[in-house]
């Protein structure tokens, strides 16, 4: 758990620093929701889901609807467009 704590964080830091075109580097859900401090399951409950579903979005199984990444956006107090559906690996199904 240290370590991937440790490659979270390096994960955060290289984000932050990254310049983008449009002066927002997206990010993964998974960071996003990790410097927003929230578990899945409190994503999760505040977007209307559960931990499973959030933890697909992070991994790429599943890619969230666009009512869906709203809702994700407003949880994790960014935009839609902050976040990076590709940062984790390409998703197989598409859910609300």
């Amino acid at each position: 758990m240290a370590v991937a704590n440790i490659i979270l964080a390096e994960t955060i830091d290289k984000a932050l620093a990254t310049p983008y075109s449009h002066g927002v580097q997206p990010m993964s859900i998974k960071v996003l929701r990790a410097m927003a401090g929230l578990t899945q399951e409190e994503l999760a409950k505040r977007v209307g889901t559960d931990q499973s579903q959030i933890s697909g979005y992070e991994n790429g199984r599943i890619m969230p609807s666009g009512p869906r990444l709203q809702e994700l956006a407003k949880a994790l107090g960014c935009s839609a467009d902050e976040i990076d559906l590709t940062a984790d690996s390409k998703p197989t199904a598409e859910v609300a």
